[in-house]
C-alpha cells in the first residue's frame, strides 16, 4: 500500500506510527499547495 500525504507539514512521528499499523506501507510526501501541479 502507498499513502500519499499532502499539506503544510507532516508530523515527524507519523511514519513510525503508520509503520506500526502497516509495516509494508510506503509513504510519499507530495508537499504543500505551492508544490502541487
Amino acid at each position: 500500500r502507498v499513502a500519499m500525504l499532502s499539506g503544510d507539514w507532516i508530523p515527524l512521528t507519523l511514519p513510525e506510527r503508520a509503520w506500526a499499523l502497516q509495516p509494508a506501507l510506503q509513504l510519499v510526501s507530495l508537499g504543500g499547495a505551492t508544490e502541487a501541479p
